[in-house]
């Protein structure tokens, strides 16, 4: 990509005093390469090859023709010389090599060759994050390629020339006109860059008509006699990269001057609108004398704060983003900050772009990526840019892509690539096609099949908006558009006085068209009658709640908490086997131990009435059972007179046992919810529901940490963002040693994967099931990472699968709604 070159690298002028001068036939090349004149530099290293003798002359110079051509971005030619080089095992003199043939074979999409470099890198800088990232993005980018985004790219073919036409910014209310970087035969310094062996670049302007085809591109401001003087924007220097203000009445862009007989750097320059003509540039004052090397850079809408690339001490390596800020819209910047090792690497990170001052796109060849330049967004978070992630194909490609620039109120824009099907750098156009999201259906009674109106359908996303309708008399409900986003998961409820509320999770997390979602659902109305729990045993003669009975109530507790409104008669009644004293004792208190076991699991106890029946009810049956080979039917009544006739002691026993049970019917509907108070009594058993879960902060870096189940074993994962499901080597080997995954369940070659006596590093299996909260999830993908500093990681997005959650950080609870 010949832009970052000319635009964020000092340009040096070919100076005749011969301060560079070196002894050596080789001495003419090395000042030419070191003045970044790589095109006469390849000249000259050619020349002199064939009539060097030296063997260690004739690899210094395959390697700096390497070098050359990496950095004109021919690197075509640039892998033939950087695979000699390593014939001749120059990696021993400088293993850099190694990384700089990588990521050109990764640039001509040659993955798996770049991927044996990238660990042979490795092997001689174990702790230089780039050789991890670009081992991570060989297989990241197949799956990228095979797997791409909804976004629409179009090579605008009007604007772009035979030259590098990039960095595009709108300029104008309408967003009908295009300012950009040209290096076309009409810019107006008429010498040729010696880095790029091309025109010097200006600015230039295109409109685009109500059909949508542009004009032809004519320069931004100047007239051909001011071009000398650096008192208008385009000059016989170097200008691009603009940025323009809300309102388009001040552009900042970067210009590298062409002063003779001097070293010039870059630096960034704003100018006003005056009617129809700009005001003379100004340079900012932070990018100091003109030896500095500052641009691309971006405003705030208010312009109080400045991001820009520069290659500074302090930073993470290579060209880092930048930022600085004022107090008024014409004050100087203060104090410059780096954006940190979140956003910036050892790489390069260049053309910022800010988008309504929340997210921030930028290119980076530090981060895991396709090839040469990608483009990343970042997303803010108090004064910290977190979060960075790749764009990913086809807004990416193994080739340069940058200078991203979105339409303020639409998913479309412009950026730069090189690509293939790009004469140079050039422009071009995309937009993500809007995806229109529905959510409709019926609702019905369970018990007669019959529609219902009136019931409230609400719909609450993850990011806390909502929103409510009620079934008309068809019973129907529907979400127009505007209630459904993307990329979200939401809780939906249903409810009404006479029915138990129910509630579902929809996820249009990972959409990419539109979709009508369709969603029957059934009622249970609720029953004047009292229901039976399911089996509650206890000892002859004890009440006290057995724990292997307690998981029978997880079903009424689900109930109490998505019904708040509710009041319940918790009943109990035994068989008539003793006195009806000491049965009422006995069933009184049954009932009050499992009301004190609700009241543990946080439900109110308000809500709760123990009282105990002994054996004053007999069971009348709603439903046929089955039991001791008997056939007890519907409506039967379980009385003394029936029992004693029964066929056999058997028949009789199984009837008294089905009298011995626990019900609950509601007795009222008006209770007001109040907070829920916390309780010491017995931890361990009011979190047994799990779908309140305790959970941990980890002590260096904060994270969430909490139980999860992998395949029936018990292991402490971590919680981070954006991250995908992740496993370290200990805990994955300790898994396949236990036989809980088999070598079928690796993705791949198992001989590969499972070589050695280890876990090939980056492997992929197939996960049976995962448990979290009380829920199962099967067949999760997970990802081992021999690096990894925990044992197990996921990310929000597999933790949503496991229901809608908050995390309540001061009770340290991860709570499932």
């Amino acid at each position: 990509m010949k832009s970052i070159q000319y635009i964020s690298v000092i340009v040096f002028l070919i100076i005749s005093t011969g301060i560079y001068a070196q002894s050596g036939k080789t001495a003419a090349a090395d000042k030419a390469f070191r003045n970044h004149k790589y095109h006469k530099a390849i000249d000259t290293y050619k020349k002199i090859e064939s009539k060097l003798k030296n063997e260690e002359d004739q690899n210094y110079v395959i390697f700096q023709l390497a070098e050359c051509y990496r950095l004109i971005n021919d690197t075509r030619r640039a892998e033939s010389q950087y695979k000699r080089a390593i014939r001749v095992e120059y990696q021993k003199i400088d293993s850099l090599i190694l990384l700089h043939y990588a990521n050109v074979l990764k640039e001509n999409e040659k993955y798996e060759e770049a991927l044996e470099q990238y660990q042979a890198y490795q092997q001689y800088n174990p702790t230089d994050r780039r050789a991890e990232a670009g081992i991570r993005s060989c297989a990241t980018a197949l799956e990228w390629v095979a797997s791409p985004t909804n976004h629409q790219i179009h090579l605008l073919k009007t604007i772009n020339s035979r030259g590098s036409d990039f960095a595009p910014s709108y300029m104008g209310e309408s967003y009908a006109t295009l300012a950009f970087t040209s290096t076309r035969a009409l810019a107006t310094g008429k010498q040729k860059d010696d880095w790029t062996a091309q025109e010097f670049s200006d600015l230039f302007i295109s409109r685009v008509d109500r059909k949508g085809k542009w004009s032809t591109p004519v320069l931004l401001d100047n007239k051909e006699e001011e071009t000398h003087n650096y008192d208008v924007i385009n000059t016989i220097a170097n200008e691009g990269t603009p940025f323009f203000t809300k309102n388009f009445t001040k552009i900042y862009f970067t210009r590298c001057p062409n002063f003779k007989k001097e070293v010039s750097g870059c630096q960034i320059y704003t100018s006003t609108r005056v009617t129809n003509t700009w005001s003379k540039p100004k340079q900012l004052d932070f990018t100091g004398d003109t030896m500095n090397v500052y641009g691309h850079p971006a405003l705030t809408n208010d312009e109080l704060t400045i991001i820009f690339s520069a290659e500074r001490k302090g930073g993470q390596g290579g060209r880092d983003l930048w930022m600085a800020t004022r107090t008024s819209a014409d004050g100087s910047f203060g104090n410059i900050i780096n954006l940190g090792p979140e956003v910036n690497t050892p790489g390069d990170e260049v053309f910022p772009f800010l988008r309504n001052d929340t997210a921030l796109y930028f290119s980076s060849d530090g981060h895991i990526g396709m090839g040469g330049l990608d483009i990343m967004k970042a997303n803010k978070e108090g004064k910290s840019w977190t979060n960075v992630r790749n764009l990913k194909y086809p807004v990416n490609s193994s080739k340069d892509d940058f200078s991203m620039i979105f339409h303020p109120e639409k998913e479309k824009g412009f950026f730069a690539s090189n690509r293939k099907g790009s004469r140079n750098d050039d422009i071009y156009s995309f937009y993500y096609p809007v995806i229109e999201l529905f959510l409709n259906g019926t609702v019905k009674d369970k018990q007669n099949d019959t529609l219902i109106r009136d019931i409230k359908v609400k719909l609450t996303g993850m990011n806390g908006i909502s929103s409510a309708v009620l079934t008309n008399k068809e019973g129907k409900y529907e979400f127009g558009k505007n209630k459904i986003a993307i990329e979200q998961e939401y809780l939906l409820t249903l409810s009404n006085n006479d029915y138990f509320t129910l509630k579902d999770t929809i996820s249009t997390i990972g959409l990419a068209s539109s979709k009508d979602f369709i969603n029957d659902y059934e009622l249970e109305p609720i029953p004047e009658t009292p229901i039976v729990l399911p089996d509650i045993l206890y000892d002859l003669g004890k009440w006290d709640l057995k724990p292997q009975y307690q998981d029978s109530l997880n079903g009424l507790i689900k109930t109490l908490e998505d019904n708040e409104t509710l009041i319940i008669e918790l009943g109990a009644h035994t068989d008539s086997r003793d006195t009806e004293e000491s049965n009422d004792i006995l069933s009184q208190r049954r009932a009050r131990s499992v009301v004190d076991y609700l009241i543990i699991r946080g439900i109110d106890p308000e809500r709760l009435v123990a009282k105990g029946y002994g054996e004053r009810q007999a069971r009348k049956l709603d439903k046929n059972i089955y039991r001791a080979g008997y056939d007890f039917l519907k409506e039967m009544v379980l009385d003394e007179n029936f029992i004693g006739a029964l066929p056999s002691n058997e028949v009789k026993e199984a009837a008294h046992a089905l009298n011995r049970r626990t019900e609950f019917r509601v007795i009222g509907r008006d209770f007001v919810p109040k907070n829920k108070p916390r309780t010491t009594l017995n931890r361990d058993l009011y979190n047994s529901n799990n779908r309140i879960m305790p959970f941990e902060f980890h002590a260096d870096s904060g994270y969430v940490q909490a139980d999860s189940y992998l395949n029936g074993v018990k292991v402490l994962f971590t919680l981070k963002e954006e991250s995908k499901p992740l496993i370290g080597l200990r805990q994955a080997l300790r898994l396949y040693n236990k036989g809980l995954i088999e070598r079928k369940d690796f993705i791949g070659n198992p001989e590969e994967v499972l070589a050695e006596g280890t876990i090939q590093n980056h492997a992929i299996f197939i996960l049976k099931e995962l448990s979290i909260a009380n829920k199962v999830i099967k067949n999760v993908e997970i990802e081992v990472d021999n690096r990894l500093d925990f044992n197990f990681v996921i990310g929000t997005s597999t933790l949503f699968r496991f229901g809608v959650f908050t995390i309540d950080n001061e009770s340290k609870e991860l709570i499932f709604k």
